[in-house]
């Protein structure tokens, strides 16, 4: 169950489905718009914004747009464990396969 936020064009993968629900969901958008949960909030305070949502003590999903640069996304999975964040998830969508 995936909920409200920045719409982003995930990568596609084979991976089975993740439950959502009781975590935390980090977007990031085409162009490095980033939200944690509803709420954009500038690089700068990602953090303190992961620490308003409790990150640190449930789950985190990163949903990140295909097109977002892949160091971009390592800085911000640094960001997350140094905020204390012990599970960390990534959101694709399932590839097609064809059959």
């Amino acid at each position: 169950f995936l909920q409200g936020g920045l719409e982003v064009d995930l990568p596609k993968v084979a991976t089975h489905g993740l439950d959502v629900r009781e975590g935390l969901i980090v977007s990031v958008r085409r162009g490095g718009e980033i939200a944690v949960g509803e709420r954009v909030v500038p690089l700068g305070q990602f953090e303190d914004a992961l620490q308003r949502a409790r990150a640190a003590d449930r789950p985190v999903y990163l949903k990140a747009d295909q097109s977002v640069p892949y160091g971009d996304i390592v800085d911000l999975i640094a960001r997350l464990r140094r905020a204390g964040v012990a599970s960390l998830g990534l959101v694709t969508q399932p590839a097609e396969t064809g059959h």
